[in-house]
């Protein structure tokens, strides 16, 4: 782009000179018309240069990537696995959850640092009607949850989904920033890249209903804060714990991903600040 800019502002500058050896009130015209366009061009470029020095400052810290390689949906599985055992919750078995990947592979996300390692993961699986209504009265656990299914990513798009997981490795990220902080902005990192990836690519046949059943406190308070809804359990189904649900149309999920994409500038800002004042010291 610079040698055409360059380029643009050479003819511009020797066609300016011509027109200044013999002045009209027209060529004047098309000078001022020509100054114009060259101070614009070098405005875009000044910002454009901005831009690129402010994401060379404002280092991310976690990034997210769908459609994992099999090593890479492992590390996640493994981290699920650790975490639902100490929490003693059933969890699927590893060839189980391989099969739900297999009829979709574009609904896990995981979250990874610079050095290639996984802090934590979002999985959302579209669901055939009957095993949504299962799941949201209580009737089917996901350990439950057989691969026929799950919704074949070729019928995309879904009107059913169901939130399996928003976990994150219970370590510190970095000694100047609190565990709190630090899971904020990776809960909402993981949530707003994942809905927005599965948005872009055409995924939600709109409005679409979710629902997730809340093993952990963090679970149950990111589910009510994303306007999930507790769901009403016969008696015969409590045992399943604590079902939510919500339906969410286009406007809605705008909104949610805008909101959220605040949020996140808004940890990431007080982190790297967190980071930077450590390190001066």
């Amino acid at each position: 782009m610079k040698y055409n800019l360059g380029l643009i502002i050479t003819l511009a500058l020797a066609e300016i000179g011509y027109m200044f050896t013999t002045p009209t009130p027209s060529r004047l015209l098309v000078i001022y018309i020509i100054l114009a366009l060259i101070v614009v061009l070098l405005a875009i470029l000044i910002c454009q240069m901005i831009y690129w020095a402010f994401q060379k400052w404002r280092k991310p810290l976690i990034f997210i990537r769908g459609r994992l390689a099999p090593a890479q949906f492992n590390d996640c599985f493994t981290l699920g696995e650790g975490i639902y055992r100490r929490l003693r919750k059933p969890y699927p078995a590893q060839d189980q959850a391989n099969g739900w990947l297999e009829n979709y592979g574009c609904g896990v996300f995981e979250a990874y640092d610079r050095e290639e390692k996984c802090w934590g993961y979002l999985s959302l699986w579209p669901l055939d009607p009957a095993a949504f209504e299962g799941i949201r009265a209580g009737a089917i656990t996901e350990a439950q949850l057989a691969q026929p299914m799950i919704a074949e990513a070729k019928n995309a798009p879904f009107a059913h989904w169901y939130v399996a997981d928003i976990l994150k490795r219970n370590k510190r990220f970095h000694e100047a920033v609190p565990n709190p902080t630090f899971s904020e902005y990776l809960c909402s990192l993981m949530i707003y890249h994942g809905l927005r990836s599965l948005l872009k690519a055409k995924q939600f046949r709109f409005p679409f209903a979710m629902v997730g059943c809340a093993v952990t406190r963090p679970g149950k308070d990111w589910l009510e804060r994303l306007n999930f809804e507790p769901v009403p359990l016969a008696p015969m189904f409590r045992h399943a714990g604590n079902i939510y649900s919500r339906s969410i149309d286009r406007k809605g999920l705008k909104n949610l991903l805008k909101r959220m994409r605040g949020e996140i500038k808004s940890h990431e800002a007080r982190i790297n600040n967190l980071i930077r004042a450590y390190d001066r010291t």
